[in-house]
């Protein structure tokens, strides 16, 4: 999946953009998706839906470091919950990890046997892309399943990629 075209195409567009590996062969029923307290990755789970199978389980996960105290954490999911909240079929299951956001919702990915990675992106700065790199593309450079990125909002955490 972590091919140029990819990464190039989540960063210009507006929409959701689905990154599909050669393999694939169906609508997936396991759904990991990253969560923080950002409506990028609210829409990122709703958006999941559309191509998610029929009665899909997402596993919303949320990668800390030490410095995120519990009720950080704990609301990192109530977003998305509401969201979803009353969508019949649908089941949900909390995971916490520590590590690189990324190479983690990847993992997770391979040990739940996803079909699909949702994930959030807030328009980072070319600097910031460069010096830091970007959770949506380490996510997409280290998957081997499907990978939606919803994209950034207009000034959610100060930046501005989502202008007209």
């Amino acid at each position: 999946l972590g091919t140029e075209t990819a990464l190039q195409v989540t960063r210009r567009l507006r929409e959701p953009v689905l990154a599909v590996p050669p393999d694939f062969t169906g609508l997936p029923d396991t759904v990991v998706v990253g969560v923080d307290r950002g409506p990028a990755c609210v829409r990122a789970a709703v958006a999941s839906l559309a191509v998610a199978g029929d009665r899909p389980t997402l596993h919303l996960v949320r990668v800390t470091d030490e410095s995120d105290d519990a009720h950080a954490v704990a609301d990192s999911y109530t977003g998305v919950e509401h969201a979803i909240a009353g969508i019949a079929g649908v089941t949900v299951r909390r995971h916490v990890r520590r590590g690189e956001v990324g190479p983690e919702l990847a993992a997770c990915a391979e040990e739940l046997g996803a079909g699909l990675i949702a994930v959030g992106r807030y328009g980072e700065s070319f600097a910031e892309r460069v010096l830091l790199g970007s959770v949506s593309t380490r996510v997409i450079r280290s998957a081997s399943c499907c990978v939606l990125v919803e994209g950034a909002d207009v000034g959610y955490y100060g930046r501005t990629s989502r202008a007209s």
